[in-house]
């Protein structure tokens, strides 16, 4: 399921020519057909997927980070390229803690937030680009400063990036 993931993000970056860091998630949710909203949510929710007809709609939290916007953003492309919104009537809620948080749990809600989890950190990071902006930035991985500016070059949270570099192996804690 991971490499299907990661293939799907990856696919719609070249179709749609997304081939630089940091990614345009606002470019690619226009490509798709998808307008942003801002809205004022309570804190706890992050975004939200709104589909009807022909139409579809992400609504992310004003008063959140950037990175976090981005991130949301991202992820709600993941529930509507994953086709999670078919399942939910036309409507798919985020809490921040739901997209944030890392379970073991294995409901079909937790699978969907895995997944778009995954397409999100695929599609902000994806491993060729990543690999390759690192090697031409001469980013060392083994530099908490390096590493924070790395995440600040590309645009996502310094969790997210260390996420992303511990699943394709290119840092590990142990």
């Amino acid at each position: 399921m991971d490499h299907m993931i990661e293939n799907k993000a990856f696919t719609l970056l070249e179709n749609f020519n997304l081939d630089r860091l940091p990614i345009d998630v606002e470019s690619l949710a226009s490509e798709l057909g998808i307008k942003i909203i801002e809205e004022n949510f309570d804190d706890d929710i992050a975004g939200l997927l709104y589909s009807k007809e022909s139409k579809s709609f992400i609504g992310i939290n004003i008063n959140h980070h950037e990175n976090r916007k981005r991130f949301t953003i991202g992820h709600e492309i993941g529930h509507y390229v994953l086709l999670h919104h078919k399942l939910n009537s036309g409507i798919h809620v985020d809490s921040k803690s739901f997209i944030f948080r890392r379970t073991n749990n294995n409901t079909d809600d937790e699978i969907k937030e895995k997944e778009a989890n995954k397409f999100a950190a695929s599609l902000l990071m994806p491993a060729k680009l990543l690999k390759k902006f690192i090697e031409e930035e001469e980013i060392d991985l083994n530099d908490e400063l390096d590493i924070y500016r790395l995440s600040t070059k590309i645009k996502v949270s310094e969790q997210a990036l260390t996420y992303r570099l511990l699943n394709l192996g290119l840092i590990n804690y142990s």
